[in-house]
This record gives C-alpha cells, sequence and structure tokens, in this order.
C-alpha cells in the first residue's frame, strides 16, 4: 500500500509541475505518508489534472512540423516583454498615433509632426529689386524640444526668385524673412508652407 502510495503521489507531482506554469490547481485530496487512500480520491485528482491538461490542449495547438505554436486567446507577458528572431525585444505596446487634421499636426509615439502656410505680401519701395516677405507661424500643438523645420516657397510666373535669409524657430514658434529678388516692386502673393518635426512630451 505505501508503495502504491508512493508511485500515486510521484507520478501526481510531475503533473502537477509540469501545468504549474499554466494555471493554478486546486487538488480535492491531500495524501500523507502512512495514511490508507481510495482509489477513487486518486482519480478524483487526477480527473482535476486532466481536466487542466485538456483546458490547454484546447488554447494551445502545436504544428509537429514546424514547431509553430498557435493561441486561441490573449497572450500575455508580465514581464521581459517578447523577443523576436531578429533579437529584438519588445517591452511595451506600439505606439499611439494621434492626428489632427483640422489642427495640423500628427502625433505618432513621442514624435510631433506639425505643419501649416500663409499668404503674405511684398514690404518694400518701387524701385528696389530686392524685397521682404515676412511671415510668422505659431505651432498648433507646442513640442518639447525646438523641432527641425523644413518651408516651402511657391514660385511666380514673373520670374521672382525667392530665399529664406532669416528665421528662428522655438518649441511654439516658427517666423522670419523671405527675400524676394524681382525685376520690378509688385504686390504680388507669395504662399510660404512649412513642416516641422520634434519631440512633444
Amino acid at each position: 500500500m505505501n508503495l502504491s502510495k508512493m508511485f500515486f503521489c510521484s507520478l501526481f507531482g510531475l503533473l502537477t509541475a509540469t501545468m504549474a506554469h499554466a494555471e493554478n490547481i486546486t487538488m480535492p485530496y491531500t495524501f500523507t505518508s502512512g495514511t490508507p487512500i481510495k482509489s477513487s480520491e486518486v482519480n478524483n485528482n487526477f480527473s482535476t489534472v486532466y481536466d487542466q491538461v485538456n483546458r490547454l490542449s484546447n488554447l494551445l495547438t502545436i504544428d509537429q512540423s514546424s514547431g509553430k505554436l498557435s493561441v486561441a486567446g490573449t497572450v500575455e507577458s508580465t514581464t521581459g516583454g517578447f523577443k523576436f528572431p531578429d533579437g529584438s525585444v519588445q517591452t511595451t505596446a506600439a505606439p499611439t498615433i494621434q492626428f489632427q487634421g483640422g489642427s495640423n499636426y500628427l502625433r505618432i509615439g513621442n514624435l510631433q509632426i506639425a505643419w501649416g502656410g500663409t499668404v503674405v505680401t511684398s514690404a518694400g519701395i518701387a524701385a528696389d529689386r530686392l524685397h521682404v516677405r515676412s511671415f510668422s507661424f505659431t505651432f498648433p500643438a507646442a513640442f518639447s524640444a525646438v523641432p527641425t523645420v523644413t518651408n516651402r516657397i511657391d514660385t511666380s510666373s514673373n520670374g521672382e526668385a525667392y530665399a529664406n535669409y532669416k528665421s528662428t524657430v522655438t518649441t511654439t514658434t516658427y517666423s522670419g524673412s523671405v527675400l524676394e529678388v524681382d525685376n520690378v516692386y509688385d504686390t504680388n502673393s507669395v504662399t510660404i508652407e512649412y513642416i516641422a518635426i520634434g519631440p512633444w512630451n
């Protein structure tokens, strides 16, 4: 009897240890040394383990040829994240994307992209071939550090040439002046557009 009890307890302990990583198992009966056991109690304990094994089998599918594991449910990593074949480890969720089309900015994780444009006219003397067109933008959302800014100045059919010769960028504004080289003074409007890229938090 004691030998049988030792065998059943050892086998049961092995199955329990195997399943411990999946879910805690509460056994209906606990056996102690020197006390008789009933087959119904042993069967009940094994049935509990079998139920857990079958439950896990319903959730996991392993392709024997490729070794791929399929899970019918949510996979959770409580620590360490997930490691990929290239050796990289992801410990956080994908970056949050915020798109504010009406406000002219896009946020991807910690990165913010802002854009805008305005129409300006020249201020100068008619006899001068050089005219200055000033501009000033307030970003639709502030950056946490000074962003990188690129601008675009439209071209004119009258043959003017434009150059951005002075500009100032802060975390909230972009301002400067555009130098226009022209044969005659005119008040043709010029569209100035910008895109700013930098961190926002």
